[in-house]
């Protein structure tokens, strides 16, 4: 007996186009191309080409058993139709890379791609019957792998090719390309390690530091190398960056062995005689060639050039962490220094030139060493140091005056204000110390002799400035020039510039008179000038 006849309800319209009867349905619109384009899902089956309402109805109530079979058509990549091969025929060895031969071979259909990647069809692999077909291929891939080498095994068996962009090089020169799974024949490696020829090229080409090719010649890095390239006989093909130290990098110059290589035949040189120079011996490689110049030698005749047309003290300024140069003229002289002036004293010189357009004009360190030589010189500074009643609100309690360059005591003088017990432990000033000792109104006038015209300095001037002039309005009178910051300099931030190292705590014995000589010591040794160099002019010419 035949099962009756599906029929749609009432309520349902007679017919559905494609994607209407796929909602209708409850089947995915992307299953639905694909079942009709497999043939699961029927053909529209009225005039109009659409589908009636009886074979949508049919379609929902058989979609239990339709779904296993769209979902199985749905594209799978390589991986995952390896997968499905291994568990439904048993061949544990079936990888991803088999599955493009087996596309090639006609055994599984391929039906586009997914970002890129190749997709096959899941029905032909859940319903894989050939499993010999399926060993021949997963055995031809072992068969190769096992006969062949991948790249970076390839360059490991070349003696000649220190690195995988070596050997990919070397086999383009011998339009040698890769076979299956880009892996090359064990007996196409062995032919090309042992192609000497190729060897010498990749050797050729490889970049070397001047060390590397200093030994190559069997020569001296230090002593002879230079000459090599002064003569200009090798030019750097490559560079790379350098860690020197924990705060610099430097650039090491590399070249090419074929052109260090070559010098070994150039005509005129006897390699012999150079290599048996005795050690502390000029290079004979300077008989072919005048060395350039260093960069100290250029800087000192490019500041010479300026002090002789401008007639004023040059500075240079070697910075070793930086490794740079710095130019300026003493502060006191008008002359402004700019790159431009710099250029018209090269007065055409090529090296000049590029000396003056790395040369640091508005130097930081440079400056606070020539304001240090400045207010250091005779006449010029004082020092001045003050213990307080406290940080805040303060009264000066014991001031210290001593002169920048000869170090001798100009005032040391107690002060009668209180001082609290929380200073007394510090300073070690006592109310019975200060009790007999003049206020700071009768100190006053003497301070104001002893400054005037002078440059005043301090450890932390921002503070010794600050108790000072408060002290000064307290007692009703005017700071002047004492309360003035530009007639001030600070130590502190001058030593924070010119030295490398974060702890600028001046250690000393926490008296005005002590902490002003020690005050006076960081100002010396900024104003010693490691690295300085002053170019003074010869005077002008006769008939100038």
């Amino acid at each position: 007996m035949t099962a009756p006849a599906q029929t749609a309800p009432a309520h349902e319209r007679a017919d559905h186009g494609s994607y209407q009867a796929a909602d209708t349905a409850g089947i995915n619109r992307y299953l639905w191309d694909l079942g009709r384009a497999a043939g699961i899902i029927p053909a529209a089956d009225t005039d109009r080409g659409r589908w009636s309402a009886a074979v949508v109805h049919q379609l929902r109530t058989d979609l239990p058993q339709l779904l296993p079979r769209l979902d199985a058509l749905r594209p799978l990549g390589a991986r995952r139709i390896a997968e499905t091969l291994r568990q439904v025929t048993g061949v544990a060895a079936v990888a991803a890379e088999d599955v493009p031969i087996l596309a090639d071979q006609g055994l599984l259909r391929r039906l586009g791609t997914f970002e890129g990647h190749p997709t096959y069809g899941a029905l032909e692999a859940e319903q894989w019957t050939d499993t010999a077909a399926l060993a021949a291929v997963v055995g031809e891939r072992t068969a190769w792998i096992e006969a062949s080498l991948s790249t970076a095994g390839a360059a490991k068996a070349c003696p000649w090719a220190e690195t995988e962009d070596e050997f990919t090089w070397a086999v383009e020169q011998r339009g040698a390309v890769p076979g299956r799974l880009g892996r090359w024949a064990v007996a196409a490696v062995e032919a090309l390690a042992a192609d000497t020829e190729l060897a010498e090229l990749v050797e050729g080409r490889r970049l070397i530091p001047g060390e590397r090719a200093a030994d190559l010649l069997d020569i001296s890095y230090t002593r002879d190398f230079p000459y090599i390239l002064a003569a200009g006989w090798l030019e750097p093909a490559g560079s790379w960056s350098k860690r020197a130290g924990t705060v610099r990098t430097v650039e090491v110059r590399l070249y090419r062995t074929a052109d260090v290589l070559a010098l070994r035949e150039r005509a005129g040189v006897d390699w012999e005689a150079v290599r048996a120079v005795p050690p502390g011996r000029t290079s004979a490689l300077r008989a072919h060639t005048k060395k350039k110049p260093s960069r100290a030698e250029l800087a000192r005749r490019l500041a010479t050039a300026v002090a002789e047309q401008h007639q004023v003290p040059v500075h240079l300024l070697h910075d070793n962490v930086q490794d740079t140069w710095s130019i300026a003229c003493a502060p006191q002289n008008e002359l402004p220094l700019t790159r431009q002036l710099l250029l018209a004293a090269a007065d055409g010189s090529a090296d000049l030139e590029t000396l003056a357009r790395g040369l640091r004009l508005k130097d930081a360190r440079l400056k606070t060493l020539l304001t240090a030589r400045e207010v250091s010189a005779p006449g010029s500074g004082l020092v001045i140091d003050t213990e307080t009643t406290d940080l805040y609100d303060a009264r000066v309690c014991e001031i210290a005056v001593i002169d920048a360059h000869t170090g001798k005591t100009r005032l040391n003088q107690l002060i009668n204000p209180q001082v609290p017990n929380r200073a007394t432990h510090i300073h070690g000033i006592t109310n019975a110390m200060v009790a007999d000792c003049p206020t700071w109104e009768e100190i006053l006038p003497k301070l104001r002799r002893i400054t005037r015209g002078r440059r005043l300095l301090a450890y932390n001037s921002s503070f010794d400035l600050g108790v000072i002039a408060d002290h000064t309005r307290a007692v009703g009178r005017r700071p002047g020039r004492l309360g003035e910051k530009a007639s001030w300099w600070c130590l502190m931030n001058a030593r924070s510039v010119w030295e490398v190292h974060r702890d600028y705590k001046l250690y000393g014995p926490h008296r005005a008179l002590g902490d002003a000589q020690a005050a006076r010591d960081v100002l010396l040794s900024i104003a010693e000038g490691k690295g300085l160099v002053t170019i003074t002019p010869a005077g002008p010419a006769d008939g100038r």
